[in-house]
């Protein structure tokens, strides 16, 4: 049956429900698509055909799969006792419903419990390993997953679009019972990884929220069902009392509980929290608990104003946790958009927020890398190659939906059609219709209006620069053939890894330089091996990680993205400053050829006394060139032959033999040496050295590797495991060069073959005067030659064949072929010429200071209107201060005059101060906390260090001093301007800020920043 007017009308009269996700105007929208739309028809015989098949049990076999009070829940870390496999979390793809309280191993198809592995229920202990296999708790797992994300969910929905009380009734049947439960089963998943854990069921933690708001949901429409007034077995008053009461309020206040300790800052699992005290909160019209999360310290507001940056990127260092995040917040946002009550009769619409607009827009699109997302950070690795590529992105549209749906008016509306059109790459209700959106159909139905006719199709560019997390993407090329490389110069925060300066290289479809990812972050792969500096690619220093001492992030140079050459330096001293580092700094350049591309790479070091330069890719090594290697080591690792780690990948990422270690361990000598087994040597000579990557002995793709060194550098080859023993290893190039107070310059040319690779040759350039460096390139079609400078000192190179190139700048690249000069470019320079080719510059760079700023609009007036012309459309400003930790580039939107209108937020931060007194005489008690004042070694970066501080209310300002490691004690220079319950803003440019930006001249360009 489909929903009708008379349905809609009782709804309306039952006393507010649905309330939380959907609405009763959602309904009618709900019963207008399923009368004109195929994919809601779909969606409405999918749930119904689900629901039928619990409706079809029996009252006694729907309550027989709640597992009774008492039941212990688990993940199944430890996977097989018998052959030791790994098994999915909470018994998926190892149990059923159809076999209760048996579990079967995916490999050695043994089934546990047994004889020799019994398991009355508390699990099943390994004296000799120490190891404890929960299989019933994993068989209990996966049935209460069946039940809430399934069975309930299916059930509400039928319900909600039939109206037949089969389906309300099998869900009192499930609900009831479940609720008998709840309150009761207090651990989580008993193996959770954590000191005196807690949760519900088999959720720990933040992730009780996960499954509370679609408990929720499923409540709330069945609310009003006669069989959920009827009285509960198991509990007291009606069915609904009994949920409302054990689950929803239980719940609830155990996830405000825990927001409340303010524990988990303003990460991703205070967001969870926040979301379950919110859906509870709405069902039981608590005003506190919804007061809470909306304007108290973890509020929705504060994650909008302080997790979200200029660019719509959110601040975590990976992007799966980015998504999952933001997906939080769109969650709350639909829960706050329906909410009607005394305070906020209209509800909430966080969908309008200017930062939050942004990150829906284009988040997603800006970090696309040709159908890969770049897994820097803490997210599975990307293993996958793509046979094809398609444009339409799933999640990009569909957050276009979001923005079409909750427009501010019909303006808005428009312009977000508009780019739900340009996203969509064809028609629109055809992508509703699509298999690929089957997942979102519900949210369709209930919510999509009609498509309303548009403009055309936007073509649409993602940006180059996301300078709020210090990364650069370059792309070149087209669908499968499509290059793209990331330089991500930090800082690297929560759920980022010891890696500022890593590079991700995309190509043949694949990622190339597979990053090893994440997966558990308690098992000792994951502490000891995935997030450490080693396993990237990159320099390592004093063979030391990263962030070892306060600070991290850095400084961005240039970045100029035009073909044929795609060029960015970026430096992150701060990184190593327990090694009193002096220099750490990359320049990065893409370089098309004739269909493909080559990389570029310069990384120089200074301080230390060894400097280790690491690369990895996918596939295996296939060949070494310019060097003999030695004999593999046959046993141990780079760390020694007393440690070999590499070798011992067992379930989940934990090490064999090494349970009494526990959780969090990092393995000795706690640098990832230890992982990096079958180690070969070579002396290089100075001598130059091609490496190869296979990806399958029967695919001529290949990724081939071209080193430059320096005259006295050690080749070492090695294998590192990867973070699963189901994925593959990965073999690593280093080239390590040792000496009190080192300085290297390494140089690195990086190139993706179908089967002729188009690099011929590589070398580098002799400097006769000054310091630059210099490569010469030959590939099928010409000869190329890079050029970068560090020092102000204009130097003299020779070429291979004996030309004279005089180079005073930064960065310069001339390009020839059949010995003409087909393309040349000039960044920061004066001067860059080779015989009869010359390019000038009468300024290197744009220099001038900010006279005034106007904040609500992104806009700063320079002192000079040549210096803010220079700064041409589409270009990048960089300001910086010498109190600033790090420079902030902007993309310039518009000139007038000597304003320049930037395309970003200027705020990067948001607070209130407490009633409580500061902890430091300097300091004001805020407390609100400020998620970017600590890098991921829980140390303080400095972000914050020199910025502008407004009081909102008086408008007085100050400077930050710092903010401490607690993200919340903030020091300033006066904080007597402060007083409790005062909000304020913190802002990322100030006048007398000093804008710059190297200026880059170049056959066919523009004179442009």
């Amino acid at each position: 049956m489909i929903v009708d007017w008379l349905l809609i009308m009782a709804i309306l009269a039952s006393g507010g429900h649905p309330r939380l996700y959907q609405s009763p105007a959602d309904l009618s929208r709900a019963a207008d698509n399923l009368q004109q739309t195929q994919w809601a028809k779909m969606y409405r015989d999918d749930t119904v055909a689900a629901a039928d098949k619990w409706a079809a049990m029996s009252d006694e076999q729907l309550r027989a799969l709640i597992p009774p009070v008492g039941s212990v829940f688990a993940y199944g870390f430890n996977g097989c006792p018998e052959c030791g496999a790994s098994w999915s979390f909470w018994g998926s793809g190892i149990t059923s419903l159809d076999k209760p309280g048996v579990v079967t191993c995916i490999k050695c198809k043994m089934e546990f419990p047994n004889e020799k592995y019994p398991d009355s229920g508390q699990g099943w202990r390994d004296e000799k390993s120490g190891k404890t296999y929960y299989f019933l708790g994993c068989h209990n797992a996966y049935v209460g997953r069946e039940v809430m994300l399934k069975a309930l969910p299916n059930l509400a929905f039928a319900y909600a679009l039939t109206k037949d009380n089969k389906y309300s009734h099998a869900a009192a049947m499930l609900y009831d019972k479940l609720a008998e439960l709840y309150p009761t089963s207090t651990t989580g998943s008993i193996d959770y990884p954590s000191t005196n854990n807690s949760g519900r069921l088999e959720q720990p933690q933040y992730q009780v929220a996960r499954l509370l708001v679609k408990l929720a949901e499923s409540f709330d429409l069945l609310y009003d069902s006669p069989d959920f007034a009827a009285p509960s077995v198991y509990g007291k008053g009606s069915v609904r009392d009994h949920i409302e009461t054990n689950v929803i309020a239980d719940g609830g206040k155990y996830c405000y509980d825990m927001a409340f300790t303010g524990y988990c800052g303003l990460t991703n699992g205070q967001a969870d929290y926040i979301r379950g005290t919110l859906a509870a909160g709405i069902m039981l019209d608590k005003k506190e608990w919804i007061d809470f999360a909306v304007s108290g310290p973890y509020g929705i507001y504060s994650f909008l104003d302080n997790c979200l940056d200029r660019d719509g990127q959110y601040y975590e260092t990976s992007v799966g946790y980015s998504d999952h995040g933001i997906g939080l917040y769109i969650d709350m946002g639909e829960m706050l958009y329906r909410m009607r009550t005394a305070d906020y009769p209209d509800g909430i619409n966080i969908f309008t927020h200017p930062k939050f607009e942004k990150t829906l827009a284009q988040s997603i699109t800006d970090v696309e890398c040709f159908g890969h997302y770049p897994r820097f950070g803490d997210w599975g690795p990307d293993v996958a190659a793509l046979a094809a590529y398609d444009q339409f992105s799933l999640w990009a549209y569909l957050r276009t939906e979001y923005l079409v749906a909750r427009a501010a008016d019909e303006a808005a509306s428009k312009h977000w059609r508009v780019l739900r059109k340009s996203l969509a790459f064809g028609d629109e209700e055809q992508r509703r219709s699509s298999k690929a959106l089957a997942g979102f159909r519900q949210w369709l139905t209930f919510n999509a209006e009609p498509i309303a006719h548009s403009q055309k199709p936007l073509a649409l560019k993602p940006q180059t620069l996301l300078g709020g997390r210090g990364a650069t993407i370059f792309r070149s090329g087209e669908g499968i053939n499509g290059r793209a490389a990331l330089l991500r110069y930090g800082p690297s925060l929560n759920h980022g890894h010891y890696d500022d300066l890593n590079i991700n290289f995309f190509a043949l479809g694949r990622e190339l330089t597979y990053d090893i990812g994440y997966s558990l972050g308690s098992a000792h792969v994951q502490v000891g091996w995935a997030n450490k500096t080693a396993s990237h690619n990159l320099v390592v220093v004093n063979e030391k990680s990263q962030m070892l001492s306060d600070g991290g992030g850095g400084y961005l140079y240039f970045c100029t993205d035009q073909a044929p050459l795609r060029a960015v330096e970026a430096s992150s001293e701060a990184s190593y400053a327990s090694e009193n580092v002096k220099t750490y700094r990359r320049t990065m350049a893409l370089i098309d050829t004739d269909d493909s591309s080559y990389l570029l790479d310069i990384f120089r070091v200074a301080g230390g006394a060894q400097h280790d330069l690491m690369w990895h890719f996918l596939g295996e090594l296939d060949s070494v060139t310019g060097a003999q290697l030695g004999d593999v080591q046959e046993t141990g690792s780079l760390a020694g032959p007393d440690i070999d780690w590499g070798r011992k990948i067992g379930p989940s990422g934990y090490l064999i033999d090494c349970q009494d270690k526990g959780d969090y361990w990092n393995p000795p000598p706690g640098n990832g040496y230890g992982f990096l087994y079958n180690v070969r040597r070579a002396d290089t000579g100075g001598n130059n050295c091609t490496m190869t990557w296979k990806f399958a002995p029967d695919n001529p793709q290949s990724v081939k590797l071209t080193l430059l060194p320096e005259p006295d550098c050690e080749l070492i080859t090695a294998t590192g495991p990867g973070i699963l023993t189901r994925l593959p290893n990965t073999d690593f190039s280093i080239l390590r060069r040792r000496g009190s107070d080192l300085t290297s310059a390494f140089i690195s040319i990086v190139e993706p073959c179908e089967s002729d690779c188009k690099v011929i040759s590589a070398n580098r350039m002799i400097c006769e005067s000054g310091e630059a460096i210099g490569i010469e390139v030959q590939t099928a079609s010409g000869i190329d030659y890079i050029l970068s400078s560090i020092s102000d000192q204009p130097s003299t190179l020779r070429t291979k064949d004996g030309k004279c190139i005089e180079f005073d700048g930064q960065f310069g690249f001339i390009r020839t072929s059949k010995g003409r000069v087909t393309h040349s470019r000039l960044i920061g320079g004066a001067l860059l010429a080779m015989e009869k080719h010359k390019l000038t510059s009468d300024r290197t760079e744009v220099r001038d200071t900010i006279q005034n700023i106007d904040y609500d609009n992104a806009k700063v007036t320079l002192y000079s209107e040549t210096s803010a012309n220079l700064l041409a459309n589409g270009g990048i400003a960089y300001f910086s201060n010498g109190r600033y930790s790090h420079t902030s580039p902007y993309l310039v939107k518009s000139i007038d005059g000597a304003a320049v209108t930037l395309d970003g937020d200027m705020i990067i931060g948001r607070g209130r101060i407490g009633t409580d007194k500061a902890a430091m005489p300097d300091a004001i008690a805020n407390i609100v906390p400020l998620p970017r004042s600590v890098v991921v070694s829980r140390k303080p970066s400095h972000y914050f260090k020199g910025k502008l501080i407004r009081n909102d209310a008086t408008g007085q300002t100050t400077t930050i001093i710092d903010v401490e490691a607690n993200q919340r004690t903030v020091r300033v220079k006066d904080p007597s301007i402060f007083g409790p319950n005062d909000t304020f803003t913190i802002y990322d440019l100030q006048p007398g800020d000093r804008c710059s930006a190297p200026v880059v001249v170049g056959t066919g360009l523009e004179v442009r920043g």
